[in-house]
């Protein structure tokens, strides 16, 4: 699923442009320097008649907008002192610093307080718990009345009801955890999630920033999902697992994963069995053995042959 917003790597007319960038939707990438000395940081500046870039300091908490003009060259009013950096002569380089508009900052912060809550990581991962509790699109398994693992695997059009949910939701802290038997995380990082998340998929400001998180479905089946810096939201492969933490096969080479893969189905929902059964019988994949919950799925490379054994 996709924005289709476009991008812009430099700011054109800094203030014209930002007003009409948060009008036209245009996402606006920033260049990372997390750490970097001052230099390091003007090195990245382009000539002010290409336009500003911006510049994010993570370990500083800065987001920097700024170009140069050539000293006798390229005349202009007195700079803007922004962001804790003075402008700076180098040379014939003169530095211009200007306050990134508010709407960017809040972007930036969002990111920020993410990374300060999260070990200094400029990453939210598969630690998130987001509750997803809707109805599939098209039956093609057994389920609860809710969408589960298996629905979403089965069917593009009920993966995509998923991705529309992710992408139009305003998530509430009640809906982002920590995943059950990962290390719990404080309230403060819950929230700061939960509002990263949301702002995701507004935000014109465009960082490199890695979110995967871990989508529970009401039956307590998973799959998990990325979403990248444009606020675009994408499937992870291989990812699902059912309610009983088995993996689900997305094709037949999945079953058993090259080698060998056991899957087990005692308590829990019983449909989850059907549903494999039902998956793997689609792939062609023989199923050796009338009775039990537990199946043994070998591929043998010197027949290249794939065979699934129940048993109790």
């Amino acid at each position: 699923m996709k924005h289709h917003r476009s991008s812009i790597g430099l700011a054109i007319a800094a203030g014209l442009f930002a007003a009409g960038a948060a009008q036209a939707g245009i996402v606006i990438q920033a260049k990372d320097c997390t750490g970097c000395t001052a230099a390091q940081i003007q090195a990245l500046v382009p000539s002010c008649e290409q336009g500003e870039r911006y510049i994010t300091d993570f370990a500083a908490g800065r987001l920097y907008e700024g170009c140069y003009d050539i000293s006798g060259l390229s005349p202009r009013a007195v700079p803007i002192n922004g962001n804790g950096l003075r402008p700076l002569t180098q040379g014939t380089k003169i530095y211009h610093w200007i306050q990134p508009p508010a709407y960017l900052q809040n972007s930036f912060q969002a990111y920020l307080d993410v990374y300060n809550l999260n070990g200094h990581v400029r990453a939210a991962s598969a630690a998130v718990h987001v509750q997803v509790d809707i109805q599939p699109k098209i039956n093609l398994g057994a389920d609860d009345g809710y969408m589960n693992a298996y629905d979403a695997v089965s069917a593009t059009a009920n993966n995509d009801v998923v991705l529309n949910w992710l992408e139009s939701t305003l998530l509430t802290t009640q809906r982002v955890s920590a995943f059950p038997g990962s290390a719990p995380f404080s309230p403060a990082y819950a929230a700061a999630l939960t509002t990263l998340l949301n702002s995701i998929k507004s935000s014109l400001l465009s960082v490199d920033f890695k979110v995967l998180i871990t989508v529970v479905f009401h039956d307590g089946s998973t799959r998990q999902y990325t979403v990248d810096q444009y606020g675009d939201w994408a499937t992870v492969p291989k990812s699902a697992r059912d309610a009983h933490g088995n993996p689900i096969p997305e094709k037949y080479d999945d079953v058993a994963d090259g080698g060998n893969q056991t899957y087990g189905f005692g308590g829990g929902p019983g449909y989850d069995q059907t549903n494999f059964v039902h998956t793997i019988t689609l792939f062609g994949v023989p199923i050796q053995g009338d009775s039990g919950t537990t199946y043994g799925c070998v591929w043998n490379g010197s027949s290249n042959t794939l065979t699934c054994t129940r048993s109790k």
